[in-house]
């Protein structure tokens, strides 16, 4: 089993930094070795992979596969798009000119559905900008706007649950592998897997699950606890600020008012005057310090009483009836 690098301390933070998650340490003379692999050409056309079996690979059939030279500033790729049933949309793009025998896959935030090749929370990885990567996406299975509420209509079908889950990162993989070996005639040296918020979470599933996948994973800002993120979290933020009738207390252009009152109070904690908060977790929210007085009529510079009570809810985050809390707490100040 390879070794899995999990970066970013925020990982630690979920997991616990007594579990032993820490990086490989790597030596000056091995980053040198690493940083200067040959470049490897391809062995066959580009045209080839649009017909290339990937379904003994990753045990599904595969619909819809093309492949497409692609001429831009960075160089030649070879883009191959195509669909793992039932409906796993990916694109791999394979560099024609100088591929340094690298592999990326990006995870997509929110809820995903759609397909994306990006580097997201490393976005000034300069080999993978360069054309040196071999790069890759996919949609998680399902199409849809990423943060689309009506999106997660999808979560009906279990078996897309389980492609959001995990499998649609896995297979991926696996096709972006087979493509490489047959184009280039060898499997990469490295591969890696890059995700941020939900990203973060394919990350964790990869490092997981799949732990031969990837040789260096990048879990960014995790939302690991997803069903206690989309219920207990981002549901109160929408339910703490509505009226019985459904209608929102604090809106847009009320905002403001808190994010004043809030550097007003609490600015200097940090010891300096600069209109940051170093540290927002030792800033206490007092309602007094926003809410207009009784029988003021001008609500330009606070908050009514409704819209205050409205931001102490939020702040406070999800609670039951008696007060207790279902999660850590809501925004930070």
């Amino acid at each position: 089993m390879k070794n899995i690098l999990l970066t970013l301390t925020v990982l630690l933070a979920v997991m616990g930094a007594g579990a032993g998650l820490l990086p490989v340490p790597v030596t000056p003379a091995q980053a040198a070795d690493n940083a200067s692999l040959p470049v490897v050409a391809p062995v066959i056309s580009c045209e080839t992979l649009g017909h290339f079996d990937l379904a003994p690979t990753v045990g599904a059939a595969v619909h819809d596969q093309k492949a497409s030279v692609l001429d831009t500033a960075k160089g030649k790729f070879c883009k191959v798009t195509g669909q793992v049933a039932p409906e796993i949309s990916f694109e791999v793009d394979l560099p024609m000119e100088h591929w340094t025998q690298r592999f990326l896959l990006g995870g997509c935030g929110g809820l995903c559905g759609m397909t994306r090749v990006g580097v997201s929370n490393a976005g000034a990885c300069a080999p993978a900008l360069n054309g040196e990567f071999v790069m890759a996406g996919d949609d998680m299975g399902h199409t849809g706007s990423m943060m689309g509420l009506a999106q997660g209509e999808f979560g009906k079908d279990p078996q897309k649950r389980i492609d959001f889950a995990y499998r649609a990162n896995h297979v991926t993989t696996l096709a972006a592998k087979a493509l490489m070996a047959a184009f280039y005639g060898q499997a990469p040296k490295y591969s890696y897997f890059v995700g941020c918020s939900d990203g973060g979470r394919e990350a964790l599933m990869e490092a997981q699950r799949f732990p031969d996948d990837f040789d260096g994973i990048s879990a960014g800002a995790p939302a690991a606890l997803f069903t206690v993120q989309n219920s207990f979290y981002h549901a109160w933020n929408v339910r703490g600020n509505q009226r019985a009738d459904g209608t929102s207390i604090l809106l847009q252009g009320r905002v403001g008012v808190l994010h004043d009152a809030v550097i007003r109070h609490c600015d200097t904690l940090s010891g300096v005057k600069d209109g940051i908060l170093e540290d927002p977790r030792t800033c206490h929210f007092d309602p007094a310090w926003v809410q207009c007085p009784v029988g003021q009529s001008d609500t330009a510079h606070c908050l009514t009483a409704e819209e205050t009570q409205a931001a102490v809810r939020l702040y406070a985050g999800a609670t039951d009836a008696s007060g207790h809390p279902y999660i850590i707490g809501g925004p930070l100040p």
